[in-house]
This record gives C-alpha cells, structure tokens and sequence, in this order.
C-alpha cells in the first residue's frame, strides 16, 4: 500500500450518508425495499471508498444528480466523480534497486597493468619543456612560465578608459 493510507469508513458512517440519500431522493419505495437497499448499498460503498468520501459535500452532490432513489452504480459514478479531484495524492513505491554485484579483488595481471600505465603517464609528464635536462621532480629556473603582460596600447585597444582617457600618450 502507499505511504498515505486511508481510514476505512465505518458502518455507520456509511449508513447514515445512504439513509440520507434515500431521504433526499425520495421515491415510493417501501420501508423495507428501502432497508433492503441500504444493507446492500453500505458493505460495497465502505470497500470501495475510505471514510473521507462520506462528507456532506459528496451526499449533497450524489443527491443532486439522482432523481429517484439511485441504483448502486448510480451512486458509484456519482460519488466517484466528486471523490476522484478530492483524493489524497498516494506516493507511489518504487521496487528497491539491484543489490551492487559483489566487490571483486583486482588480480596481480591487473594491478601490473595500472601500475604501468600510471608509471607511463608520468613519464610522459615529466619528459615536457618544464622538466628536461632537470633532476627528477625539480623545474629548472628558465624553463619557468613567465607572465606576459599586454602594453598600455594594447590595453587602450582592447579595455578603454572611461570618457576616452588612454593609458598610452595623451587624452583626446
């Protein structure tokens, strides 16, 4: 079942919203067809509907669309109509995900593998610009990046001063 649950509507609850109906709509129906009615109308509504459904709202709906006293799929179709936009929104349970498959050891072939394809890597690293001709794990000095900086006319190019001032020569 869903993480909201519904209450089942008691037996009275539901004969009382029935007899209601019968007085509402009322017919020629004698008071024994009348009981007859409402034992049979009472264990099918309680199973299918929860104890919210039976309110006054939903009485005064069903016997607005039923003339005579209504039929049980009458009752059904009326009440469900006005249930249906007023029911609770039910969370739905997903199954549970696959267990992950079991933690497998790395063999011996597979580790060698790793360890020199990590050691290729890094000497593929350290055979660039930065590292030649030095020791292992140390950068030589004139190999380092340098900052470059743009002069102050390509600066006026390309990010002027406000109000025309320059950064090279004189302002206009």
């Amino acid at each position: 079942m869903g993480a909201i649950q519904t209450r089942r509507a008691g037996v009275q609850t539901v004969r009382n919203w029935v007899e209601a109906l019968g007085v509402l709509c009322c017919d020629n129906m004698t008071p024994t067809e009348a009981e007859m009615k409402v034992l049979a109308f009472v264990p099918m509504l309680q199973s299918d509907f929860p104890a919210e459904a039976f309110t006054q709202d939903s009485l005064s709906h069903v016997a607005r669309e039923c003339k005579y006293f209504p039929s049980y799929g009458e009752v059904y179709n009326h009440l469900s109509a006005w249930w249906r936009p007023r029911r609770p929104m039910q969370a739905v349970a997903l199954p549970a995900p696959a267990p992950p498959p079991p933690h497998v050891e790395p063999t011996p072939d597979e580790r060698a593998y790793v360890h020199e394809q990590v050691r290729a890597l890094v000497a593929s690293f350290k055979s660039g610009p930065l590292y030649s001709d030095a020791t292992p794990g140390e950068l030589k000095d004139d190999r380092r990046p340098k900052a470059i900086h743009l002069s102050p006319g390509m600066l006026d190019l390309i990010n002027p001063l406000p109000n025309g001032h320059k950064r090279a020569g004189k302002a206009p």
